[in-house]
């Protein structure tokens, strides 16, 4: 059914392939071999270890990775969309309060918006999957 006209988890495939890809892969890929010299360009100082960077990497494209193998799935339960809201809504949390401590504020305004963009991804990722824990999606 996961690739049928009335497929109920079609919002939430889409939602979890977008965020696998995007959040997951791509931001994972590119925290896993940036280079020095674009943190320096994005507003950070050429002196700041990164390897917690590319710690997060890892982690990034690993749970992009689970995202979009679970997107491929018959049904999807409801405890993969609580999971999905768990990891968006943390993701989204942390780049909030980045936000509201000022954090982000020496980055450059490409790195704003690329940030303002990933929240906004993080943010649908954690909402999105909330309609989905309803009991009448479990029967599928």
């Amino acid at each position: 059914m996961a690739y049928t006209l009335n497929d109920y988890f079609r919002p939430l495939r889409t939602i979890f392939r977008v965020n696998g890809l995007i959040n997951g892969l791509l931001l994972g890929f590119c925290m896993l071999f940036v280079p020095r010299f674009v943190v320096a360009l994005l507003g950070s100082s050429l002196d700041v270890d990164l390897w917690p960077l590319r710690f997060a990497g890892v982690y990034a494209m690993a749970t992009g990775m689970y995202l979009l193998n679970r997107a491929n799935e018959r049904t999807i339960p409801p405890a993969i969309s609580l999971l999905a809201i768990v990891i968006n809504g943390l993701t989204a949390g942390v780049l909030l309060l980045a936000y509201l401590q000022q954090e982000i504020a020496p980055i450059s305004l490409a790195g704003q918006i690329i940030l303002t963009a990933l929240f906004i991804l993080n943010l649908l990722g954690a909402v999105i999957p909330i309609r989905f824990m309803r009991s009448d999606y479990r029967r599928m």
